[in-house]
């Protein structure tokens, strides 16, 4: 903890930008610590050398060595030393870049959900653990209701706007356990694992129920959206991710074609001729 000042040597090398020198805690004016000037650290090794760690002229961190009293460390040790720090930056940058690149790859620019490519690999994953736990998944299909009127209207930067406001929404409702995401246009899916049909049809109220509530600011006034949700459960209405997604998206044209705002749940085909609306 603290934030890292030239009173430390770790401060001190990243500031600087070059390894320290080992100085004897006798001869500084300030007594350093490693991480906080007052944590005593460096008094117990014989030598101490900080080597700042860059990938591309940016600071990474640093290695910290220290030898025991009384022995210093030889000049070929530390040019060793020299040469892994070094190597860890560009182990680090490289692992960093990678990072980007996936995230790039499998999220929506333009909300940072997951886009259609990670939720469809997500899905896959999350059926398999469902048929190995024998626990309940469900899956939520969504789409906000009119959004093209809301785009010619009031052009595509209100409209993406409306956008990150309803993925704002649909993150605050679920739990930490779910999976949002942006499938295309104004078109969202959430994963529930581990949630029945009563669990899924309540999230999916919340999240309908706030929709309506966004209110964002445009040259007329501010504009509000309301969303039509679909429902699918794993095995009961779908058993891999194709017909899951279908049946959700069944489940999502009736809300829409029943007058949109709505909830509703896929038909269990053998019992029931339509989707039934879920109580508000």
């Amino acid at each position: 903890g603290g934030v890292l000042s030239d009173d430390t040597w770790l401060g001190r090398a990243l500031g600087q930008g070059t390894m320290l020198p080992h100085v004897p805690l006798t001869e500084v004016g300030i007594q350093r610590g490693v991480l906080r000037a007052d944590d005593g650290l460096a008094a117990a090794f014989g030598d101490v050398r900080v080597i700042p760690v860059f990938a591309q002229a940016v600071p990474l961190g640093a290695l910290i060595v220290a030898s025991k009293k009384p022995e210093s460390f030889l000049r070929s040790q530390i040019d060793a030393l020299t040469a892994i720090a070094d190597l860890a930056g560009v182990a680090i940058a490289g692992a960093q870049h990678h990072a980007q690149v996936i995230l790039q790859a499998t999220s929506d620019p333009l909300t940072g959900l997951r886009n259609r490519r990670a939720f469809d690999q997500a899905l896959r994953d999350a059926i398999a653990r469902s048929k190995r736990s024998h626990k309940p998944l469900s899956l939520l299909v969504a789409d906000i209701d009119h959004f093209k009127m809301v785009n010619d209207a009031h052009g595509h930067q209100l409209g993406d706007r409306v956008l990150v406001e309803v993925a704002q929404v649909m993150t605050a409702c679920a739990r930490s356990s779910d999976i949002v995401a942006r499938i295309g246009g104004e078109e969202f899916c959430m994963l529930l694992e581990d949630s029945d049909g009563v669990g899924s049809a309540q999230l999916a109220q919340r999240v309908r129920r706030r929709v309506k509530k966004i209110e964002v600011p445009s040259e007329i006034g501010t504009i509000s959206v309301t969303v039509s949700v679909g429902i699918a459960q794993h095995q009961l209405h779908g058993r891999d991710g194709a017909t899951l997604y279908k049946a959700a998206d069944d489940a999502l044209y009736m809300a829409k074609k029943n007058g949109r705002d709505q909830v509703m749940m896929c038909p269990i085909p053998s019992f029931a001729p339509e989707a039934s609306e879920l109580p508000l």
